[in-house]
């Protein structure tokens, strides 16, 4: 799998996000469709929440006990586990709906515009075919008049 689009596509990699940017391919699956800004970013939110929660219940225990016991650590990390998980199921899908619905705004937007050019080159058609008929009329009343 390429890891520039990672089989996605090149057609909503997300060119807002600076590490996107960056990187010059999508870091995570989920990087291949979204539109947001990386200060945005659903992943790099829950990283930061998730390590700063980390620090803050490792902090608070050592300072209340001077030791940071084996239960705690393995608690902490089993629920950032479980709530990244969850997070990952519920954003993925809002994030794909997303990049579909631009897909769809960008279809509709570019079909928008072959219809518009279509129509200038049909009513100039028009136009000019009906200079060309007073053209002939005026040619026919001419040719009658000699």
């Amino acid at each position: 799998m390429d890891r520039e689009n990672n089989g996605q596509g090149k057609a909503c990699l997300n060119k807002n996000c600076w590490l996107v940017e960056t990187l010059g391919y999508a870091p995570a699956d989920r990087c291949t469709v979204c539109q947001l800004r990386l200060r945005k970013c659903p992943f790099s939110l829950f990283l930061s929440t998730g390590m700063s929660i980390i620090l803050v219940s490792f902090a608070v225990s050592y300072i209340l006990d001077k030791d940071i016991p084996e239960a705690l650590m393995i608690s902490v990390f089993a629920s950032f586990l479980l709530y990244g998980y969850l997070f990952n199921k519920s954003t993925e899908d809002i994030i794909e709906s997303n990049c579909s619905l631009t897909k769809a705004k960008n279809d509709l937007e570019e079909r928008a515009q072959e219809l518009e050019h279509f129509y200038r080159l049909t009513v100039g058609r028009e136009l000019r075919m009906s200079e060309l008929k007073k053209d002939i009329e005026k040619l026919k009343t001419e040719l009658k008049k000699d």
